[in-house]
């Protein structure tokens, strides 16, 4: 599930068919408009099943605590909260009905150790973090597992816009604001 559906076949071509009764499924949805993504992904599960959930979203802009506003925290919330528990609980009736399930949330080492410059999606994936711990107590008797990865600093697109934004903010080069921050790509 992506917003760009060509990645998104790029991707699935990619993907491994190891069985005939294996299939592999996309959806295009845009997790910033959360009406219409819950509608997209309510469609898509009033027919289809899945028992390998893997929630990623994108991360709403970087800045400081001090720079956001209610508004701000609200789009954050409703993008990276919001759309992981939604599409979650409309996975979990077809996990518990078979008695097994793998739910896998993909988050940032901003959980542990906030991260500078990225008020928003230190909080916000913070609370998916806890939530997903709660779910898991509930959902073991049913052979569910709900886990996070939370990855480390890639070379993506995303990191470089949080890199060049702190770089416009504080007027250093984006070179010395690895350095600063101890990014080390994976």
């Amino acid at each position: 599930m992506a917003r760009n559906e060509e990645k998104l076949k790029d991707f699935m071509a990619m993907l491994p068919i190891v069985n005939l009764e294996q299939k592999h499924q996309y959806l295009v949805a845009d997790f910033s408009d959360f009406e219409n993504y819950k509608k997209i992904i309510t469609e898509y599960f009033n027919i289809h099943s899945v028992d390998i959930l893997v929630n990623n979203t994108n991360g709403p802009e970087p800045g400081l605590a001090l720079e956001k506003n209610v508004e701000d925290y609200q789009k954050a919330f409703d993008l990276l909260f919001k759309t992981v528990c939604e599409t979650t609980l409309l996975a979990l009736p077809h996990m518990i009905k078979q008695g097994s399930g793998r739910i896998i949330n993909v988050s940032s080492l901003s959980v542990k150790e906030p991260i500078g410059n990225l008020a928003l999606s230190n909080s916000i994936r913070s609370a998916v973090i806890a939530w997903a711990k709660t779910l898991s107590n509930e959902v073991a008797q049913h052979h569910i597992t709900v886990n996070n990865v939370l990855t480390g600093y890639f070379d993506t697109e995303r990191i470089q816009n949080i890199i060049h934004h702190e770089s416009q903010q504080t007027g250093h080069s984006t070179e010395e604001i690895k350095k600063q921050e101890k990014i080390k790509f994976l």
